[in-house]
């Protein structure tokens, strides 16, 4: 039952996370460098949702898949001027600047991979709900 309800999470925000992307179409081709990140951004949703789309079918190697996209979500940086940012779960994270602190928000869906100004100090954002949900997926029933 866990299986199902954590894929039927991954494919509804896989799907709107690709929508999301596709009405701001318009920004990507705006600037010729964010095409790329567009498309990968396209990619990432897609394989989240295949991930959800996997777990409640049952398919082959749809665990092992989940925890891969679980893990690839739970992490967010910025560092050296670029900044990685891909989550279905931006509910609440930990984040590191200077010192630790627990940040809330209500967009569910983040994206960003891109350059920004180097003069942005680094920091390192865990997302919570990926991490509890790959820890659901690696516990054996």
């Amino acid at each position: 039952m866990k299986y199902r309800i954590i894929g039927l999470y991954e494919l509804i925000t896989g799907i709107f996370g690709v929508l999301l992307l596709i009405f701001n179409i318009g920004k990507a081709f705006d600037d010729p460098g964010a095409i790329f990140s567009f498309v990968l951004g396209i990619l990432l949703y897609a394989g989240t949702a295949y991930a959800g789309y996997a777990l409640i079918n049952s398919l082959r190697h749809c665990i092992k898949i989940s925890i891969f996209t679980q893990i690839f979500q739970s992490v967010s940086f910025i560092g050296g001027g670029i900044q990685y940012l891909f989550t279905t779960s931006a509910f609440l994270s930990l984040v590191y600047r200077q010192n630790l602190n627990m940040k809330f928000q209500i967009a569910p869906i983040a994206y960003n991979i891109s350059k920004v100004s180097e003069f942005i100090p680094f920091e390192l954002k865990i997302f919570v709900v990926p991490v509890i949900m790959a820890v659901l997926l690696i516990i054996q029933d």
